[in-house]
């Protein structure tokens, strides 16, 4: 009988109820957004590093894509895992730090010998390998998986927008290894991004998410609490006058 009268109480201040639901909504929603303190969780941490990955596609002068039967097919994926592994080469990490404008000794590159082949594995997935791979705050990744004629270019920067332009600055650099100023140095294969650099989903966490719920919950039952405290307590004197007259 008390929750069915409790319940009639907060119908009949359904108002107020609709405000405290809006003010634990809010509650909630700066919990999940981090503008509330998390049990657990620096105030201060720093936001997390952003990937961006891109394919560049390995390839002769002469196309083997479009050819009927390519003499080379066989060596194209093989030039791939040298390219990626030419790429972590001090000239070739010097020339991506200067086109991507970060310090030379704040980059990492990491060629496929200290990386698994990820070709067949998420953008998720090989993120962590990225972020994971070195200290410095700059990293970028080149594999190949011997298979295609692919190399997959991973890097890791601060922020969305330096994670690009250093993927890219990579993949421009993969194509410079294979079309050199000098013209008598005939590599006989070109290397050509596949797309733009895709960022990876930033990772979240479970817990910060059930947090918040619990937050927004824990305010309203609340909310709803003060207003039966204050219905049981206003109605006491109002009855005690009727009696009296």
């Amino acid at each position: 009988m008390e929750l069915i009268a409790i319940l009639r109480l907060l119908w009949r201040r359904r108002i107020l109820v609709g405000i405290g639901l809006l003010a634990a909504a809010g509650v909630g929603l700066m919990t999940a957004g981090g503008s509330l303190p998390v049990p657990g969780t620096a105030k201060d941490a720093p936001p997390p590093a952003r990937t961006a990955s891109v394919r560049v596609l390995v390839d002769t002068n002469r196309s083997q894509l479009v050819a009927p039967a390519p003499p080379e097919a066989d060596t194209v994926a093989a030039r791939a895992v040298l390219l990626a592994g030419v790429l972590a080469g001090d000239e070739a990490r010097a020339a991506v730090a200067r086109g991507a404008g970060v310090k030379i000794e704040q980059l990492a590159v990491i060629g496929p010998a200290a990386t698994v082949p990820t070709l067949s594995t998420k953008l998720a997935e090989r993120t962590a390998t990225v972020v994971e791979a070195a200290p410095e705050p700059f990293a970028v990744t080149a594999n190949a998986d011997g298979e295609l004629p692919i190399v997959s270019i991973d890097a890791r920067a601060p922020d969305a927008a330096r994670a690009k332009l250093l993927a890219s600055a990579a993949a421009e650099e993969l194509a410079a290894l294979t079309s050199p100023d000098d013209p008598s140095v005939r590599l006989g294969f070109v290397a050509q991004p596949l797309s733009r650099p895709v960022l990876a989903p930033v990772e979240t966490h479970p817990g910060s998410a059930m947090i918040a719920l619990a937050a927004c919950i824990a305010t309203f039952v609340l909310w709803c609490g003060c207003l039966v405290l204050a219905s049981g307590l206003t109605p006491g004197p109002r009855r005690a006058r009727a009696r009296t007259a």
